[in-house]
């Protein structure tokens, strides 16, 4: 991946002209959760994406030490993922059949 991810984050790789981020926003959007929380990490900057509630981890030494940043917002039914992992609609629908009203980290 290093010639891809040496200049952006690969959350912000695009597939088909639309990046994983992007997706997963749409993804989320579409199985009404209600607020989608990212943190960025030493690339944080180039990571923009409208709707999104963005906490800086410029440090960002591990997946850990990001939920730690986070932790205020991890309350109330939350689902956690990763965002450079290309997921469909069909994860995060069965994820949230019965879990209206979340939030993405």
């Amino acid at each position: 991946m290093g010639p891809y991810t040496s200049a952006r984050p690969k959350c912000l790789l695009p597939i088909e002209g639309v990046s994983l981020l992007e997706r997963l926003v749409a993804v989320a959007h579409q199985c009404d959760v209600t607020e989608t929380i990212v943190v960025r990490g030493k690339k944080g900057g180039a990571v923009r994406c409208p709707s999104v509630v963005y906490i800086d981890d410029a440090d960002g030494q591990n997946m850990v030490h990001s939920l730690f940043k986070g932790r205020d917002y991890i309350r109330g039914r939350v689902i956690i993922t990763y965002a450079d992992i290309l997921k469909g609609p069909a994860w995060l629908g069965h994820s949230q059949k019965r879990r209206r009203n979340s939030r993405l980290f």
